[in-house]
């Protein structure tokens, strides 16, 4: 599969690492990078500004092989979308981001927002213990996910329409305002689900509590 893994240095679960370890091409954000090497995963690439990191702790990342490209901490993007940029350059379709749920909002908001900026680009599936976050356009399956138990929809347009299949809360064709919590916690009653955007952008997060 055409699909690289980007892992930040936020919060997820140990479990996480067995399913980063079979990955392909993993990027390395920051100390992420030297996170996963400390865990017997050496990722193919770490980046950014390294604010996050000790001398020593990226020395020791160099010396297990590790290829390292460090950003200047005067920039304009964050690291997290310099790791999306850069899995777009290598030609990646599709990235799941590990680890962009810390405790800087500023940064969660504004990695979420990179999955509407570089949606023609590649499509990116942020994921952590507790939430599945991605964005929707025109018509996608959804299957029952027993670690995600709920599941909500949030226009990012203005004005979204919206049908969704298979669900407690079905809708057909409703117009959904930027704003309007209406498809917030629903549920999943079938295996496999259905969600058709006719128009506008919608997140879709998958959830527990």
């Amino acid at each position: 599969m055409n699909q690289a893994t980007i892992v930040t240095n936020g919060i997820f679960p140990e479990s996480f690492l067995q399913e980063i370890a079979k990955e392909k091409f993993v990027i390395g954000v920051d100390r992420a990078g030297f996170m996963l090497a400390q865990k017997g995963i050496l990722p193919d690439l770490v980046l950014g500004d390294m604010d996050s990191v000790t001398e020593n702790e990226l020395e020791d990342v160099k010396q297990k092989g590790i290829k390292v490209k460090e950003f200047e901490k005067d920039k304009d993007n964050t690291d997290t979308e310099l790791a999306v940029m850069e899995a777009v350059s290598r030609g990646y379709k599709k990235a799941v981001i590990y680890g962009v749920r810390g405790t800087r909002f500023d940064h969660l908001l504004s990695s979420v927002f990179l999955l509407e900026k570089y949606q023609s680009e590649i499509k990116l599936l942020i994921k952590d213990r507790h939430n599945e976050i991605q964005l929707v356009s025109g018509q996608e399956e959804i299957t029952v996910n027993k670690n995600y138990r709920y599941i909500s929809f949030i226009s990012l347009s203005d004005f979204s329409t919206l049908t969704l299949v298979g669900l407690k809360y079905p809708l057909k064709k409703r117009v959904i305002k930027r704003g309007d919590t209406l498809c917030v916690s629903n549920e999943i009653v079938v295996k496999k689900a259905k969600v058709i955007v006719h128009e506008g952008k919608i997140l879709m997060v998958k959830s527990r509590d």
